[in-house]
C-alpha cells in the first residue's frame, strides 16, 4: 500500500506516518520501481509487536480473541 493508505491503516496522518517511518519508528518501505510501498503484514506485526500481541492473531476466530480476553 502506498503512504496514504499506510497511514489511514494505523490511523495517523500522512506526515505523522513519514516523519516515524524516517526516524525509523515505523516500518521502513519496500520499492517497486519508483514506487514506494508498505506491505500490511509488516505493519500488522509492528502493531502487534507494539501492543505485546503474541501468536497467530490473523487465524484467531473472534471466539478465541473473545476467550482470550476474558
Amino acid at each position: 500500500m502506498d503512504a496514504d493508505l499506510a497511514a489511514r491503516y494505523l490511523s495517523v496522518s500522512k506526515t505523522t506516518f513519514l516523519n516515524r517511518v524516517a526516524k525509523k519508528a515505523y516500518p521502513s518501505p519496500l520499492r517497486e520501481g519508483k514506487r514506494v510501498l508498505w506491505d500490511r503484514r509488516l505493519l500488522d506485526r509492528f502493531v502487534d509487536a507494539q501492543f505485546g500481541i503474541t501468536g497467530n492473531a490473523a487465524s484467531d476466530t473472534w471466539d478465541d480473541i473473545w476467550a482470550g480476553s476474558n
